[in-house]
């Protein structure tokens, strides 16, 4: 059982339980900390002290021996990180928590599954997940996703996870175990990416047609086409059109890029920006901000001519991230 929310509320007063059972002793029975623990009830809601006794043993909080429970070093480290003896957690008890006890104990394992569905974010150095298209199991993670939420591990914003830049380094350590990444596990991240992509693809389509159409060219806007499922090396996702085109012949090609941020940041291959040197301004970057594939408040940020705009007029920044190498041949004389 993975520790809940409700669980890390009340870690407190079960470890000021046993340490003021404790007394001149060191010890104290289980029974004595279910019946003290009985006598208040937070927010009218009852609670299994039972089970929270076990989490707590298991959390290496407390220690057991026949049917005499002691607080450990932990529990005492822990509990000195509540002076006032709040009944909730205080962040640098969630902090020490997720560091020093969930990641360390029972459930690393647990934690460690659900950030193998994570994608490294290089730019803005961190993990991210996105659950807002098929194929993750949210059943399964739902409670993990919660409990660091709470802790201040994780940051939901739109169907996405981000890792606090606080927990990076302790992520980094989680994934750095010596079981490999497995190949379902890094298919199915994959998957969801290009589903995602896809997604864009589709809005974008239909964004064009209706601006056909809303122009009155109702022939340019039945023959928008999307290629990126035929041609993979096209260097662009769409066929369409500026507005009047009695020969319909394709004037606007346009590569679809997409993030749930808001900042304009996307890969550009190579093959994309030697289309774009090419075509100049029948060239269009089509960026989704924001986008998750239920929102129908997209925006998107259209970029005309996007090879001048990043490398000759210098309107956006860009950074060379990696490098093709290859063997030099030596003819022989």
């Amino acid at each position: 059982m993975f520790p809940t929310v409700h669980f890390i509320n009340e870690i407190n007063r079960i470890l000021d339980s046993v340490d003021q059972l404790s007394g001149s002793t060191g010890y104290c029975t289980e029974r004595d900390i279910i019946k003290d623990c009985a006598l208040i009830a937070f927010g009218g809601r009852s609670h299994d002290h039972k089970t929270n006794l076990r989490l707590c043993d298991n959390a290496g909080l407390i220690e057991r021996k026949k049917s005499r429970i002691t607080l450990t070093d932990l529990g005492q480290r822990y509990l000195e990180l509540n002076p006032s003896s709040f009944y909730e957690a205080t962040e640098k008890q969630k902090t020490f928590l997720f560091k020093e006890v969930l990641i360390k104990k029972t459930w690393k394992s647990e934690i460690r599954d659900l950030f193998l569905n994570f994608i490294p974010n290089f730019e803005d150095v961190t993990y991210e997940l996105d659950i807002t298209v098929d194929g993750f199991p949210i059943t399964r993670y739902g409670v993990i996703l919660q409990t660091l939420m709470n802790l201040g591990v994780l940051i939901k914003t739109k169907g996405r996870y981000i890792v606090s830049s606080d927990y990076v380094a302790s992520v980094i350590s989680i994934l750095s175990d010596k079981k490999p990444v497995t190949e379902e596990s890094l298919e199915a991240a994959l998957t969801r990416k290009r589903k995602l992509g896809a997604i864009a693809e589709d809005w974008v389509v239909n964004y064009e047609k209706k601006r056909l159409r809303s122009m009155g060219r109702i022939a340019e806007a039945d023959n928008v086409h999307k290629v990126s499922q035929l041609d993979v090396t096209a260097g662009y996702d769409i066929k369409s059109f500026d507005g009047d085109k009695p020969k319909l012949m394709h004037d606007r090609f346009i590569e679809v890029k997409c993030s749930v941020e808001n900042r304009v940041k996307f890969y550009w291959s190579s093959n994309e920006i030697e289309k774009s040197k090419i075509l100049k301004g029948k060239y269009w970057v089509y960026f989704l901000p924001n986008f998750c594939h239920d929102d129908n408040k997209t925006k998107p940020i259209m970029i005309q001519d996007p090879y001048e705009k990043v490398f000759e007029e210098g309107e956006y920044d860009f950074q060379a991230i990696s490098y093709l190498v290859t063997s030099i041949s030596k003819n022989d004389d």
